[in-house]
């Protein structure tokens, strides 16, 4: 469940850290900032993972693994 103050990192190893600020439950997009800019910005919420493996266990190449939670 995405929650404000959560920490999600780039799957793809870019490096690309991200903050949730904001989501609404069932919404398409999180306004987040990233770690690096401390810009704020809004990512697809279907990007946003719990684990940085999938279903069958292979590493997630895309989108956001949750790295913290607050």
């Amino acid at each position: 469940m995405i929650q404000p103050g959560q920490i999600y990192a780039a799957c793809d190893g870019s490096g690309y850290r991200y903050r949730i600020d904001a989501y609404t439950p069932g919404g398409q997009h999180a306004h987040v900032t990233d770690l690096h800019t401390n810009r704020p910005k809004q990512v697809k919420a279907a990007n946003l993972h719990d684990s940085d493996r999938t279903p069958s266990g292979e590493p997630r190449r895309t989108g956001y693994a949750l790295e913290a939670q607050t």
